[in-house]
């Protein structure tokens, strides 16, 4: 069997790392399939989603430390911050700045009863990337 711990992959000639061998649980082809089904169950669910719940809470202790999609938390008063779950699921808590002393900083509107954010967020740690437009969510 190949190995391919000896292949090493040139990035642009300035980055170079060791693959892991064909043999590692890595490849296993039952973990590599469930991977892949997470992976596009994650990416590619463009159902209709929504904010359905906004709630106010006076300070950030009172946000709980886990928010389910369609959830949106504004603390403060003045509203200093607007917390909501992430789409895609990964179960990330979102933190939009909206004090306007401070950048980043996001604008929230209410429309209708429903939530709109302006500009889009792009989620770092999942790379979900996506508008708030009158409480439903638009992937980009």
């Amino acid at each position: 069997m190949l190995e391919a711990t000896a292949i090493w992959i040139q990035l642009g000639g300035s980055c170079s790392r060791p693959l892991p061998s064909l043999s590692s649980p890595a490849y296993d082809a039952g973990v590599m399939l469930q991977r892949l089904k997470t992976w596009v169950a994650r990416r590619f669910d463009r159902r209709r989603q929504a904010i359905g719940r906004v709630v106010r809470v006076p300070a950030t202790d009172a946000v709980p430390t886990s928010i389910e999609p369609g959830e949106a938390f504004i603390v403060g008063e003045p509203m200093k911050w607007l917390i909501v779950g992430c789409p895609c699921r990964c179960r990330e808590n979102l933190w939009l700045n909206l004090m306007e002393s401070a950048e980043p900083r996001w604008t929230i509107t209410f429309r209708g009863g429903k939530i709109g954010v302006r500009p889009s967020v792009d989620a770092v740690e999942c790379g979900s990337h996506f508008w708030i437009a009158d409480g439903v969510i638009r992937w980009v």
